[in-house]
């Protein structure tokens, strides 16, 4: 999960993405052509006792699926760059702070919490974000569940908001029907949507 962005310059390209090894990790690099990737040393958080590393950013274990949306018009030039990822809270039993949580920067490298946290509570761990700059608004398309045939399905929602910090509650807008699960042979087997990348 991640995001690649043209550079501001329009000479390469930037990536945000992240591994998981048990826990999660938010790391970043470079590209001159989108083939060939440069790992800088960021030195910001603190790995295996190191922070010789291209990790840029760090809330809990469980935060991940960095959707990083480039907003140049911003009027604050801390706010150049919006983050909204998903995280298990520090508490990942608790639901209280499960969600999409929110974060700004002035280079896509250094990262500010916003204000308030999680942005978007908890719909489902996966979702894709992007500006819409043909309403000039915010788009989210979160994992989401729906009930199809007696089984809760993963499906796709969508929230859309014109204030980066507050976004609606997530609306149902797709989910598995019959057409999708005309392969199914065997009980037990089912079709779900997992994730949804979304192009203004």
């Amino acid at each position: 999960y991640g995001t690649v962005l043209a550079d501001e310059d329009g000479q390469g390209y930037r990536i945000w993405y992240d591994i998981w090894d048990g826990d999660c990790h938010n790391f970043y690099a470079t590209s001159e052509d989108g083939l060939n990737w440069v790992r800088p040393n960021l030195g910001l958080v603190e790995h295996r006792a190191s922070k010789e590393n291209n990790l840029f950013f760090h809330r809990t274990r469980l935060d991940h699926m960095p959707q990083v949306i480039h907003t140049p018009w911003e009027a604050d030039p801390e706010k150049r760059y919006k983050m909204i990822n998903f995280d298990f809270g520090a508490r990942p039993h608790e639901r209280s702070d499960r969600g999409f949580w929110g974060a700004t920067s002035p280079d896509g490298v250094r990262w500010t919490e916003t204000s308030r946290n999680p942005v978007l509570p908890d719909p489902g761990d996966v979702g894709h974000f992007l500006w819409d700059p043909h309403r000039q608004r915010y788009l989210g398309y979160p994992k989401t569940f729906a009930q199809v045939r007696g089984s809760r399905r993963r499906s796709v929602g969508i929230s859309a908001t014109t204030q980066f910090e507050r976004w609606p509650p997530t609306e149902l807008i797709l989910r598995p029907d019959e057409f999708d699960a005309r392969w199914v042979k065997k009980e037990g087997q089912r079709t779900d949507f997992y994730g949804l990348s979304v192009f203004p």
